[in-house]
């Protein structure tokens, strides 16, 4: 078996495990992109509605760095120029 401590994220699982310890868990999705595009999913107590959920979650996060990025968010006017149009 491979050693974990020893894998780039290591301390990325440990920091989010010891935050998780702290809050009141019912339920847990990982995943997990893998090299060449495929994806590893695990899920723990978790119903096909809370798949649904982190599915929406995940979007969400996504859609509002996006926004941030564009600094379309709080009001901000985004920024146009040649590349950017």
């Amino acid at each position: 078996m491979n050693d974990i401590t020893t894998k780039a994220y290591a301390s990325f699982l440990e920091q989010t495990l010891q935050e998780m310890a702290t809050l009141p868990v019912e339920g847990i999705c990982i995943i997990t992109k893998l090299s060449g595009g495929a994806a590893f999913t695990s899920y723990f107590n978790s119903t096909s509605m809370d798949k649904i959920t982190y599915a929406g979650l995940i979007q969400q996060d996504a859609m509002i760095e996006t926004l941030r990025i564009n600094k379309m968010l709080n009001g901000e006017e985004p920024t146009h120029d040649a590349e950017n149009i």
